[in-house]
């Protein structure tokens, strides 16, 4: 394992100061730098405190389809 990668990494998904929408187009790289680009990252935020509905919102997406980002928005 690269110790050394993982500084830029901890680094992007630490970045609490930053709004959601900022902060994940910056940890999705960051993954993908650090866990190789021959995986599709997707990432977002969402509320489960109403059981019956799940909110979702501040969809990326990191060399995947337009499509599944949108069925994500969809959902």
């Amino acid at each position: 394992m690269d110790e050394a990668g993982l500084v830029p990494f901890l680094e992007a998904i630490y970045a609490i100061e930053l709004d959601d929408e900022t902060w994940l187009t910056g940890a999705l790289p960051a993954m993908t730098e650090r866990c190789g680009p021959e995986h599709h990252y997707v990432g977002y935020f969402y509320d489960a405190s109403d059981v019956n509905r799940l909110n979702v919102w501040n969809i990326g997406a990191t060399e995947t389809s337009p499509h599944l980002v949108e069925a994500f928005r969809i959902w």
